[in-house]
């Protein structure tokens, strides 16, 4: 377990009725966001029109068309993703929808053996109007499962024992994914090493900006894993 990060909420605070509805109003929110998206690639006709038939014109227009589809879509996304927070965030004492703020930095707790995978977000609460400080467990926008490791050992140096000797994975590797909207999502893939000279074991992390569409990766780079430094 270690420590995450305690989330911006300044487009929740901006859902008309959130203190009333809670996670009704977030749906609702992000459903029209969606809706508005749609309307305009769908009004793209008109909008040309009010910029003109030059070729600058339909320049700005599709501009124009482009960053609102993009805006729309993802304040949309983003609302519909924060559902479970913003129902973990109902004060089980007095019951008001929103109430609860988090008073520290929440627990992300991971579960890996060969078999099974888990990652959950612990955030811990406390209500702006009774004082009940309470603690929610949910997946939010993370989805956790197990890959398939790579069999062909690798020469690499071993950082216990430093010499370079084959390397092979010796369990499957850990896949977290954190949806970004509902085309991308950014992959942290942690693979596990054992050295063929010492035996010593250690673990590396990856991570991916992934489309999902497609299931094709636009970039990769080297991480650090944070619990490596629990050990």
């Amino acid at each position: 377990m270690y420590k995450g990060d305690i989330r911006k909420r300044t487009l929740l605070k901006r859902v008309p009725l959130i203190r009333l509805l809670g996670e009704s109003a977030v749906e609702l929110g992000g459903m029209l966001c969606l809706m508005l998206a749609i309307m305009s690639l769908l009004s793209i006709e008109k909008i040309f029109f009010l910029f003109g038939p030059s070729p600058g014109g339909r320049l700005y227009a599709s501009l124009a068309v482009i960053i609102l589809f993009s805006s729309f879509t993802a304040c949309g996304h983003e609302l519909l993703f924060s559902t479970d927070y913003v129902r973990a965030a109902r004060c089980r004492e007095c019951g008001k929808e929103f109430a609860c703020e988090e008073r520290e930095q929440p627990d992300i707790k991971e579960v890996s053996t060969p078999d099974y995978y888990y990652v959950s977000v612990i955030r811990h609460w406390k209500c702006r109007y009774c004082g009940c400080e309470d603690s929610s467990e949910s997946r939010e926008n993370i989805e956790s499962r197990k890959g398939k490791r790579n069999k062909d050992p690798f020469k690499a140096p071993c950082k216990h024992c430093r010499e370079t000797s084959l390397h092979t994975e010796f369990k499957d590797p850990d896949i977290k994914e954190l949806k970004t909207s509902s085309s991308t999502s950014d992959l942290t893939i942690t693979r596990y090493y054992q050295c063929g000279h010492c035996g010593h074991r250690s673990f590396r992390a990856e991570k991916e900006e992934h489309i999902n569409a497609v299931d094709m990766p636009v970039r990769k780079w080297a991480t650090e894993d944070p619990r490596i430094y629990r050990h």
